[in-house]
């Protein structure tokens, strides 16, 4: 183990202090064992903002990565069918409800603690829910 390799969560902040990200839009919160952080985006599809939340471990194996959006469940059925389909047609991603708030999950590994293809694969999903979430 490289202890001077930067973990995870401090690549995500310089990245951030790289492009100029307002930190103060970013949320964190610390628990035992990972950090998740939060901030919301723009859905350019549907309008409204998608939360995207990521888990960061603090053995800087693997980022979670998470898309939400609130919706309402007027026909509880047809939105089960079409969850169903979701989950069908996106392999190596994972859609629930939980509270009213439609869910995009998946997960990375990081190899040599390199956050760059955690960082496209969390645009992969905003992109992703953009386009699945129009039906919620």
């Amino acid at each position: 183990m490289n202890l001077f390799k930067k973990s995870n969560l401090k690549q995500f902040y310089d990245f951030v202090d790289k492009t100029g990200v307002d930190k103060t839009q970013i949320q964190e919160i610390k628990e035992k064992g990972f950090t998740l952080v939060g901030f919301g985006e723009n859905d350019l599809k549907n309008g409204g903002i998608l939360a995207i939340v990521l888990a960061f471990y603090n053995d800087n194996r693997r980022i979670d990565i998470f898309v939400r959006k609130p919706t309402q469940c007027k026909n509880c059925l047809e939105t089960a069918e079409k969850l169903r389909n979701l989950i069908r047609s996106n392999n190596g991603f994972r859609f629930f409800i939980e509270d009213g708030i439609i869910n995009l999950e998946t997960s990375i590994r990081v190899n040599n603690n390199n956050i760059e293809e955690a960082l496209k694969k969390m645009v992969e999903s905003k992109i992703l829910a953009e386009t699945a979430f129009q039906n919620f």
